[in-house]
């Protein structure tokens, strides 16, 4: 398992599936959403797992990107 950053590429994957799994909860919390109020605070919550699970996934894509290169680099040195 490759190790970049101080995270495993292993663990960026598993915080993005707890944050898509926050998600699918919360989409179902505001189908029942009583009121504008409960829904708004769900949306605001919604907003914010969105934003970390674009993050997340922009974190991991670069990550993968290094990891290539880094291993490409490593082949033309042997060479």
């Amino acid at each position: 398992m490759q190790e970049i950053g101080g995270m495993l590429l292993h663990d960026l994957d598993a915080a993005i599936r707890r944050t898509e799994e926050a998600m699918r909860i919360l989409e179902r919390r505001m189908q029942h959403a009583v009121g504008d109020l409960d829904y708004e605070s769900y949306l605001h919550e919604k907003r914010a797992l969105t934003a970390a699970l674009l993050a997340l996934r922009k974190r991991r894509e670069r990550e993968e990107n290094f990891s290539q290169n880094s291993v490409s680099s490593d082949r033309i040195k042997d060479k």
